[in-house]
Protein backbone atom coordinates (compact mmCIF):
# COMPACT_ATOMS: atom_id res chain seq x y z
CA UNK A 1 0.00 0.00 0.00
CA UNK A 2 1.07 3.59 -0.47
CA UNK A 3 0.54 7.25 -0.78
CA UNK A 4 1.59 10.33 -2.07
CA UNK A 5 1.62 13.94 0.24
CA UNK A 6 0.81 13.20 3.77
CA UNK A 7 0.75 15.05 6.79
CA UNK A 8 1.05 13.80 10.61
CA UNK A 9 -0.16 16.13 13.36
CA UNK A 10 0.85 14.81 17.18
CA UNK A 11 -2.24 13.60 19.39
CA UNK A 12 -0.03 11.66 21.95
CA UNK A 13 3.29 10.56 19.65
CA UNK A 14 6.10 12.53 20.55
CA UNK A 15 6.36 13.99 16.83
CA UNK A 16 6.34 17.53 15.24
CA UNK A 17 3.91 18.14 12.48
CA UNK A 18 5.45 17.41 9.25
CA UNK A 19 4.37 16.00 5.69
CA UNK A 20 5.53 13.29 3.80
CA UNK A 21 6.39 12.86 -0.16
CA UNK A 22 5.44 9.60 0.68
CA UNK A 23 4.89 6.73 1.91
CA UNK A 24 4.51 2.98 1.83
CA UNK A 25 3.53 0.22 3.82
CA UNK A 26 4.65 -3.35 2.89
CA UNK A 27 5.67 -6.88 4.34
CA UNK A 28 9.55 -7.87 4.87
CA UNK A 29 9.22 -10.89 2.05
CA UNK A 30 11.52 -12.77 4.44
CA UNK A 31 10.72 -14.47 7.99
CA UNK A 32 13.05 -12.76 10.42
CA UNK A 33 13.33 -11.91 14.08
CA UNK A 34 11.82 -8.57 13.46
CA UNK A 35 8.65 -7.25 12.78
CA UNK A 36 6.97 -8.15 9.19
CA UNK A 37 5.27 -5.03 8.58
CA UNK A 38 8.55 -2.73 6.81
CA UNK A 39 6.61 1.72 6.67
CA UNK A 40 8.66 3.31 4.30
CA UNK A 41 8.58 7.11 4.79
CA UNK A 42 10.18 9.77 2.30
CA UNK A 43 10.88 12.52 1.19
CA UNK A 44 11.75 14.05 -2.61
CA UNK A 45 13.82 17.02 -3.56
CA UNK A 46 14.53 18.46 -6.21
CA UNK A 47 18.08 19.75 -7.71
CA UNK A 48 16.62 23.24 -6.63
CA UNK A 49 15.91 22.13 -3.10
CA UNK A 50 18.41 20.76 -0.25
CA UNK A 51 17.53 18.20 1.93
CA UNK A 52 17.70 20.19 5.14
CA UNK A 53 17.64 19.45 9.03
CA UNK A 54 14.10 20.00 9.67
CA UNK A 55 12.98 17.34 7.23
CA UNK A 56 15.51 14.92 8.83
CA UNK A 57 14.36 15.94 12.32
CA UNK A 58 10.74 16.08 11.83
CA UNK A 59 10.59 12.29 9.78
CA UNK A 60 13.65 10.84 12.54
CA UNK A 61 11.09 11.76 15.31
CA UNK A 62 8.39 10.21 13.25
CA UNK A 63 10.25 7.03 12.26
CA UNK A 64 10.90 7.39 16.36
CA UNK A 65 7.12 7.00 17.37
CA UNK A 66 6.55 3.65 15.89
CA UNK A 67 7.27 0.94 18.13
CA UNK A 68 9.74 -1.44 17.17
CA UNK A 69 7.78 -4.47 17.59
CA UNK A 70 5.11 -3.35 15.61
CA UNK A 71 6.47 -2.41 12.36
CA UNK A 72 10.43 -1.81 10.87
CA UNK A 73 10.21 1.54 9.99
CA UNK A 74 12.52 3.10 6.62
CA UNK A 75 13.28 6.86 5.98
CA UNK A 76 14.20 7.39 2.06
CA UNK A 77 15.85 10.60 0.75
CA UNK A 78 15.30 11.14 -3.01
CA UNK A 79 16.86 13.75 -5.06
CA UNK A 80 16.78 14.52 -8.69
CA UNK A 81 20.28 15.86 -8.29
CA UNK A 82 22.99 14.41 -6.62
CA UNK A 83 23.41 14.59 -2.75
CA UNK A 84 26.20 16.85 -1.02
CA UNK A 85 28.48 15.75 1.51
CA UNK A 86 26.55 17.78 3.81
CA UNK A 87 23.09 16.03 2.97
CA UNK A 88 24.54 12.62 3.10
CA UNK A 89 25.98 13.02 6.62
CA UNK A 90 22.75 14.81 7.74
CA UNK A 91 20.46 11.60 6.49
CA UNK A 92 22.70 9.29 7.63
CA UNK A 93 22.50 10.63 10.86
CA UNK A 94 18.73 9.20 11.30
CA UNK A 95 20.96 5.49 11.69
CA UNK A 96 21.67 3.97 14.74
CA UNK A 97 21.87 0.49 16.22
CA UNK A 98 19.62 -1.52 15.69
CA UNK A 99 18.14 0.83 13.86
CA UNK A 100 19.62 1.34 10.27
CA UNK A 101 17.23 2.76 8.15
CA UNK A 102 18.16 5.63 5.68
CA UNK A 103 17.72 4.97 1.91
CA UNK A 104 19.16 7.06 -0.24
CA UNK A 105 18.14 7.58 -4.27
CA UNK A 106 19.86 10.47 -6.35
CA UNK A 107 19.41 10.81 -10.02
CA UNK A 108 21.22 8.13 -10.61
CA UNK A 109 18.86 5.63 -8.74
CA UNK A 110 15.85 7.49 -10.27
CA UNK A 111 16.16 7.54 -13.91
CA UNK A 112 17.26 3.65 -14.89
CA UNK A 113 15.00 0.53 -15.31
CA UNK A 114 16.88 -0.86 -12.42
CA UNK A 115 17.86 1.58 -9.42
CA UNK A 116 21.16 0.56 -9.51
CA UNK A 117 22.44 -0.12 -12.74
CA UNK A 118 24.74 2.83 -12.75
CA UNK A 119 26.66 2.19 -9.25
CA UNK A 120 27.63 -1.15 -10.49
CA UNK A 121 31.00 -0.27 -10.80
CA UNK A 122 30.62 0.57 -6.86
CA UNK A 123 27.98 -2.06 -6.00
CA UNK A 124 28.94 -4.82 -8.37
CA UNK A 125 26.02 -6.55 -9.74
CA UNK A 126 23.69 -5.14 -7.41
CA UNK A 127 19.80 -5.26 -6.62
CA UNK A 128 17.30 -4.69 -3.68
CA UNK A 129 14.59 -7.17 -3.07
CA UNK A 130 13.41 -5.56 0.58
CA UNK A 131 14.09 -2.50 2.05
CA UNK A 132 16.93 -3.62 4.29
CA UNK A 133 19.26 -4.56 0.70
CA UNK A 134 18.36 -0.94 -0.05
CA UNK A 135 20.06 0.45 3.44
CA UNK A 136 22.79 -1.10 2.88
CA UNK A 137 23.15 -0.24 -0.93
CA UNK A 138 23.35 3.38 0.30
CA UNK A 139 26.63 2.41 3.18
CA UNK A 140 27.97 1.26 0.21
CA UNK A 141 27.21 4.25 -1.90
CA UNK A 142 27.55 6.88 0.45
CA UNK A 143 30.00 5.71 2.95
Amino acid sequence: MYSTALEFEPQSAAIEKCETDFVVVAVDPVETHQASIQILIGEAKTSNYPIGSDDVRKLGKLADAVPPEMAQVFIMFVKTDIFTADEVTLAKSLNSQPRHRVILWSQDELEPCSPYERSEDRLGKSYASRLSDMVQNTDKLWP
